[in-house]
């Protein structure tokens, strides 16, 4: 029997469908590419224009295919999300959650200050790791790390 699982899982990877490339995944749950409609957008998000006083960011990410849940983390610190129904064409796509303390001034996301020690602008870009981890309705998740500019503002 074991031998059985095994050589289905080799004709698996073999085949190059949609699992992971290691045999203990292909019997499992499925592993997919995180596909999306659009890469993540992160911006300062406090109420003033161009204000860092807040110290609170926003991550959006549009996925291709629904996911029941998404848990990112920006430079290694977790965002909640949640997918609100007015901000997707269809349920389960579009996501965005708010890091708070995002670390404006004196952390992973520190910016330099233009026009006042609360004000910046993007003159200086900053960037950071954000990592996206979808949750399918059938088990399967996808994961991928890029590099995302922040925006001086969101929306």
């Amino acid at each position: 029997m074991r031998i059985g699982v095994m050589v289905v899982a080799i004709a698996l990877i073999g085949c190059g469908g949609s699992h992971s490339r290691d045999a203990q995944s292909a019997i499992g749950k499925p592993q997919r590419t995180l596909q999306s409609k659009r890469g993540p957008f992160m911006g300062v998000a406090c109420r003033k224009p161009n204000s860092i006083a807040c110290d609170r960011a926003c991550l959006a990410k549009w996925l291709k295919t629904q996911a029941r849940r998404v848990t990112p983390s920006i430079a290694g610190r977790e965002v909640r999300m949640r997918c609100p129904g007015e901000f997707v064409t269809g349920r389960g796509t579009g996501w965005e959650g708010y890091l708070r303390p995002a670390g404006l001034k004196h952390g992973p996301l520190k910016v330099q200050p233009d026009g006042g020690p609360d004000h910046w602008t993007g003159r200086k870009p900053v960037d950071a790791p954000v990592r996206v981890t979808a949750h399918y309705a059938d088990g399967g998740t996808a994961t991928r790390t890029v590099r995302v500019q922040l925006a001086p503002g969101w929306g």
